[in-house]
């Protein structure tokens, strides 16, 4: 594997690493998040009275894995090739529209449709998930979870609504939890503390880009006091997507602020 090592983590305790990720997080990921994902029509507001624009939003989520990477491969709606712009364009992340077809018929129409060169009737080829069978589970399942967002007031409110989206056909308990990162952590739906979502932060350890830093983390013994120390904040730990994506996998290792 590229990049194994961190030539900076022999020199960092695990609460120097843990501060540098919560103040990254805080500073770059979240406003990113809020910012882009607010540009496209996603809003705190919007996912909570919309159901409509939460199904859109979960179908996308759903397609935001490999093989569809880079993420703006999904997400990028100016680009008219983009996984967002042709389901749309097919009025395909319309909730009625896809409530009145068929799950057979929804998969042959995603069958006409390639992002770069990867057909949309399946999110992921290892594991033959079919895309028409997950959004059809996601429109069915939009007015549980749905109500379950907007009735949120403690960490086991939303441990339930992470039950509700990991148990959607195709999705699973890492991509659930990014859909809370992104909407209770990030832009804030239901006011919880951060500190309360530590059980479904530990899920996304399992993302391609942080397994790197798992492994690393616990080449260095140092894996669970990093994670003890970022327990007021424990989703802090998901900037380690970034900073692989942007300087480990791009070996800009002396630009890091590691």
């Amino acid at each position: 594997m590229k990049n194994q090592n961190c030539p900076k983590l022999k020199n960092r305790s695990a609460k120097e690493i843990a501060s540098f990720l919560i103040r990254k997080f805080n500073e770059e990921k979240v406003k990113d998040v809020v910012e882009e994902f607010g540009k496209l029509g996603f809003t705190a507001e919007s996912l909570v009275i919309s159901m409509n624009n939460l199904f859109k939003f979960l179908v996308l989520i759903g397609y935001d894995r490999r093989p569809f990477s880079p993420y703006e491969i999904v997400w990028n709606k100016n680009d008219p090739n983009s996984v967002f712009s042709i389901l749309e364009r097919h009025g395909l992340l319309n909730l009625d529209k896809v409530m009145a077809l068929s799950e057979d018929d929804l998969d042959r129409c995603l069958e006409k449709y390639k992002v770069k060169g990867l057909v949309l009737s399946y999110v992921d080829l290892g594991k033959r998930i079919k895309s028409a069978k997950m959004i059809k589970d996601i429109a069915l399942k939009i007015r549980e979870i749905s109500a379950c967002l907007k009735s949120l007031r403690s960490g086991q409110d939303v441990i339930k609504l992470h039950r509700l989206i990991d148990d959607i056909y195709g999705i699973g308990p890492t991509i659930a939890s990014k859909f809370i990162m992104y909407v209770i952590r990030c832009m804030k739906i239901g006011r919880i503390d951060p500190s309360e979502l530590a059980v479904l932060a530990k899920k996304l350890k399992n993302e391609w880009r942080n397994s790197k830093w798992v492994r690393r983390l616990k080449k260095y013994g140092i894996l669970e006091e990093v994670e003890k120390e970022l327990r007021k904040d424990p989703f802090a730990f998901d900037y380690f997507w970034d900073l692989d994506r942007d300087y480990c996998s791009k070996r800009r290792c002396n630009e890091c602020e590691l």
